[in-house]
């Protein structure tokens, strides 16, 4: 018996399937990284403005040479947050990237589906054609005197 084109094909859709997770999966994962680089972004700029703050308090009587010190480091922060500005920026377009390949994964699952569904559904017709035909067979040799 040949095996039908719905059943064969329901391979490919649970292989498409797995396709489309796997791709939400990385999206996922994409996700929460870029939330950690912005909190850690969050955590310098924070750290930047309170040194700032206690920088500027008014404290005078500082040595050139500590002044000179703290202006280097308000200088390595203000070089760490650009950096971690352009990580996350990596981040976010390999995310819009992920998430593209997701919705591309997610229709070729949905229009799979749909033609399986097509099929099953033009499979089923047919076979009630096919019986109808024999029941109409089958009526008119009863009705047939012998």
């Amino acid at each position: 018996m040949k095996i039908k084109r719905s059943t064969r094909l329901a391979v490919v859709v649970t292989l498409a399937e797995k396709d489309e997770q796997h791709a939400a999966k990385l999206v996922e994962e994409c996700r929460k990284e870029l939330q950690q680089e912005q909190a850690r972004l969050s955590e310098i700029q924070d750290y930047y403005t309170e040194y700032v703050n206690r920088f500027s308090s008014g404290k005078t009587g500082l040595r050139a040479s500590d002044i000179g010190r703290q202006r280097d480091f308000l200088l390595e922060l203000t070089q760490m947050q650009g950096k971690q500005k352009e990580h996350i920026a990596r981040i976010d377009q390999a995310l819009q990237q992920r998430l593209q390949h997701w919705q591309l994964a997610h229709l070729k699952h949905q229009n799979l589906k749909k033609l399986v569904d097509r099929y099953a559904h033009d499979e089923t017709r047919i076979l009630e054609k096919q019986e109808q035909a024999i029941m109409d067979e089958w009526a008119q040799q009863t009705r047939k005197p012998y």
